[in-house]
C-alpha cells in the first residue's frame, strides 16, 4: 500500500514503528516559505517550523515547515498581507496626491532619504 503524510513528523513516527517493513519515497510538496525583507511570522506560525535557512543569493531566509499544508497557510498569509500593504500605500499616496491627506502626513519627510538638510541651522548644531 502507498501513503502519503502532509507533515513529515507523521511520516518519523511511521519509520518509529514500521522500521524496515515500510520504504519511504522522496518528497513531493513545497514545505518551503521565503520570508524576504522584514516580512513577520505569528506566534502561531513557530510551533510548526522545522528550520530557517539564510540563502545569502536571494538575500532572504527560507523557513522550512513541518507540514506542507500549514507551508501553503503561511504563504498565503503573506501574500495577503503584502497584497493589503500596498492596497494602503496606494490609497495614502492618492490621498496626499489629491492634498487629502492630513498634516502629520504631509509634513514627514516625502523620500526615504530626504532629511530636510536644507532646513538645518548648522550653527545651533556646532555649539
Amino acid at each position: 500500500a502507498i501513503v502519503s503524510f502532509y507533515d513529515v513528523r507523521a511520516v518519523d513516527r511511521v519509520l518509529e514503528v514500521l522500521g524496515d517493513r515500510c520504504m519511504v519515497a522522496p518528497e513531493f510538496g513545497n514545505r518551503v516559505v521565503v520570508l524576504q525583507g522584514e516580512e513577520q511570522l505569528q506566534e502561531w506560525m513557530l510551533p510548526e517550523i522545522e528550520t530557517v535557512q539564510y540563502n545569502s543569493h536571494d538575500v532572504a531566509h527560507c523557513a522550512y515547515f513541518f507540514d506542507t499544508r500549514v507551508a501553503e497557510r503561511v504563504a498565503g498569509k503573506l501574500r495577503s498581507h503584502h497584497v493589503q500593504q500596498r492596497q494602503q500605500q496606494k490609497e495614502l499616496l492618492h490621498h496626499v496626491s489629491h492634498g487629502e491627506a492630513s498634516g502629520d502626513i504631509t509634513q514627514a519627510p516625502r523620500y526615504i532619504n530626504d532629511l530636510r538638510l536644507s532646513q538645518i541651522n548648522w550653527g545651533d548644531l556646532a555649539s
